[in-house]
């Protein structure tokens, strides 16, 4: 059979080199207009994300929005039509996940890395910072303690535990931190209002009770103190006139002139120690109660206490506080004048329990 091939050169601008078989009718032909506005449209979309026709482009311009890692998503809608618009969808809300370097993520908002509120830079959590006893703040990027409450202080410096003493009421940290109350003649150590308040030993009076520096415990003693006899601020008398001291843990005279007072004549028991009216004042012919000096009235000496009427039978006259008191069973002067009993405490023959 004679065939004949027909050869044509095509302009270089048309790409291709077309050949006509007269029998077969079978040619390779340039693209046409159409396919070359498709084509020229794709690498278009391919750049920013979308090739494919209008849907890819589409794609693109959506994963174009979302950043560097929308751009990516831009690039797999660029893969062709339909499926490459939607990967730029995906890509686009990858973008919006991200946040700068001074946030995080918390669910789908960015926050700041120093905020209390969302756990500070703690790349696990979102939850608030929570500060016993405390506001809390960011410190290096962890929760940390901001301002204490009142009344509270950081005195362990942990964060954990967050203002652990209590001030007013902490005996570890009365006051002030590491300031803790003495054992010194204690019994139970309390501290209130910020003051180490003991209950102390029998005998010992916490009368000082400093605000500042050491604690000093129970540290006076109550059986000879003059300032405190018996009691803390039970003062026994003393003037020009009188001197009296404390002998186990009540005020007595050791002088006649102790019982005189105001041209009253008086003595002072002192014959006998073992003598319960040891160091009591005798007026005329009468024995006063502890305490208790010689007055004139009706120009006779009569036994008065702090300048009024004597104690009945039983009672001691104190000073602070002033008056005649049961030292037997007043729960206020058990034992002795201005010695309080604990509370919950009553006082049984001048003891407390």
């Amino acid at each position: 059979m004679n065939k004949k091939l027909v050869c044509l050169v095509v302009p270089l601008s048309m790409w291709f080199l077309g050949c006509t078989n007269d029998y077969d009718e079978f040619s390779f032909q340039p693209g046409s207009t159409d396919g070359g506005a498709d084509s020229s449209k794709g690498g278009s979309g391919g750049a920013t994300g979308g090739s494919g026709g209008a849907t890819g482009g589409s794609g693109g311009a959506t994963g174009g929005s979302g950043g560097a890692t929308g751009g990516s998503g831009g690039e797999t809608g660029g893969s062709g039509g339909a499926t490459g618009g939607s990967g730029g969808a995906t890509g686009g809300s990858g973008g919006a996940a991200g946040c700068g370097g001074t946030q995080k993520l918390c669910g789908s908002t960015c926050v700041d890395l120093d905020d209390p509120q969302t756990g500070c830079a703690d790349p696990n959590s979102c939850d608030p910072c929570v500060i016993p006893n405390a506001t809390a703040a960011c410190e290096l990027g962890q929760c940390a303690i901001g301002t204490c409450n009142t009344g509270f202080e950081d005195c362990d410096h942990d964060t954990a535990t967050g203002c652990d003493a209590e001030l007013a009421v902490s005996t570890d940290h009365c006051g002030a931190c590491a300031r803790a109350c003495s054992d010194a003649h204690v019994v139970t150590p309390v501290c209130e209002k910020g003051l180490c308040m003991s209950t102390c030993e029998t005998g010992y009076g916490n009368c000082e009770q400093p605000a500042t520096g050491d604690d000093d415990g129970c540290e006076t003693n109550l059986k000879d103190s003059t300032d405190h006899c018996g009691g803390c601020n039970n003062a026994c008398p003393s003037n020009a006139a009188q001197h009296f001291v404390c002998r186990d843990s009540r005020c007595a005279c050791d002088s006649n002139e102790d019982c005189s007072i105001g041209g009253a004549t008086g003595t002072c028991y002192l014959s006998n120690p073992s003598d319960y009216r040891y160091g009591r004042c005798r007026c005329g012919n009468n024995d006063c109660r502890p305490g208790e000096v010689c007055h004139t009235v009706n120009s006779q000496s009569r036994c008065s206490c702090n300048g009024g009427q004597g104690c009945s039978t039983s009672q001691t006259c104190c000073q602070t506080p002033a008056g005649c008191f049961y030292l037997n069973w007043d729960r206020n002067n058990c034992g002795a004048c201005g010695h309080v009993c604990p509370t919950g405490q009553n006082c049984i023959d001048g003891s407390c329990h």
